[in-house]
């Protein structure tokens, strides 16, 4: 028996935690310096096959670089798709000299 079925099983019915009721699809990315911009490519060409349509995305979640890039998709999902293409347009104008010195 695992530790939340243990857990669960000893609530009252009244403290049980009722299930989500919203569903939705979720962005994991991985962290791995320059791949990150990799995954800002591939987020692009998904946001020009889908021109127009909200932002797809109910949860970011990220790990290293993949959560800069979940921070800066959470604060433009307002603009729908097309902070998939402002992700991609960031790391197209970033050069390592903007990193190190």
């Amino acid at each position: 028996m695992s530790l939340d079925s243990l857990i669960l099983h000893h609530l009252q019915p009244s403290q049980a935690p009722s299930p989500p009721e919203e569903t939705g699809c979720a962005l994991v990315l991985m962290g791995g310096g320059a791949r990150t911009a990799y995954q800002a490519g591939v987020l692009k060409a998904v946001a020009d096959m889908l021109p127009g349509h909200a932002f797809p995305f109910s949860w970011l979640f990220g790990t290293s670089a993949g959560a800069i890039n979940a921070a800066f998709l959470a604060c433009r999902a307002d603009e729908g798709m097309g902070a998939l293409a402002l992700l991609a347009a960031f790391w197209e104008q970033l050069r390592s000299a903007h990193v190190y010195r």
